[in-house]
Formats: structure tokens, C-alpha cells, sequence
């Protein structure tokens, strides 16, 4: 499955999630409809997983930030626990949700990057796909 498909599979399985929360009461799916209500979130929090785990570590995964970052992603996680789990299970929007996760990996690379390695604005242009190209480019022509 690519990333688009994974979003909108995740968007897909949300929109049911919303449907079946706003016409069905909580008692009913967690009793009469339990089997397929937590089959749904289980297929959510998979689908969640995999994204969570391509948007964060994507060009971050080398032995050398396995060592030293594992304490970043846990404190940027932590911080940012609740605005993700508002995306997926109040607002229901995969969107928001890998925004977020995209917002994260920005600010785990930028202190990585700043605790740890001494690279220019052009190599992290390179290697890191989620910092604005924009500032980057003003960067390079300087």
C-alpha cells in the first residue's frame, strides 16, 4: 500500500468510526456491535501505526539517531499525544493527523540536527523532505 492509499484507507475507516459513533449508542457498540466496533479501531490503530512510523522516521532512520533520538521522539510524542488523538478520534481527519506527525518529525530532525550534527541548510535541504523548500532556497543563495 503507498501513502496515498494508506490515507485515504485511514480516511475511509474514520468516516465509518465517525457514522457509526453519531447513529449508534455507546452501550451498542461496545455490546451488541463490540466485535466489529473493535475490529474497526483495531484496523485504525494499525493503519495509524504505520503512517506514524513512515511520517517520523523517514530519513531519520541510521544507527547513530537510533542512539541518540530515541529521547527526542519520545518527548515530542508525549507533547503532542493528545492533538493526535483528537485528529483521529474527535475531528476524524487522517489529514490532520499526518500534519501533525510531519510537524513532529520537523522538530525532532531541527533538534537532532542541532544537539548533535554540524550539517549546512543545504544538506538538510537534502535529506530531510519536510522542511520548507522555500527557506531553503533563500539559504542556498546566500
Amino acid at each position: 500500500m503507498n501513502d496515498i492509499d494508506e490515507k485515504e484507507e485511514l480516511q475511509k475507516k474514520l468516516d465509518v468510526l465517525k457514522k457509526n459513533r453519531e447513529s449508534i449508542s455507546k452501550e451498542d457498540l461496545e455490546t451488541k456491535y463490540a466485535k466489529a466496533y473493535h475490529k474497526l479501531l483495531s484496523e485504525i490503530n494499525a493503519l495509524m501505526n504505520e503512517i506514524m512510523f513512515r511520517e517520523l522516521f523517514f530519513f531519520l532512520y541510521t544507527v547513530d539517531f537510533l542512539e541518540t533520538g530515541r529521547d527526542l521522539v519520545a518527548e515530542e510524542m508525549k507533547q503532542k499525544r493528545k492533538r493526535l488523538s483528537k485528529a483521529l478520534y474527535t475531528d476524524y481527519s487522517a489529514q490532520e493527523y499526518i500534519d501533525l506527525l510531519r510537524e513532529i518529525h520537523r522538530e525532532i530532525f531541527s533538534q537532532y540536527l542541532a544537539e548533535e550534527h554540524d550539517f549546512t541548510t543545504q544538506s538538510r535541504c537534502r535529506i530531510n523532505p519536510f522542511i520548507d523548500k522555500g527557506k531553503c532556497l533563500v539559504s542556498l543563495a546566500a
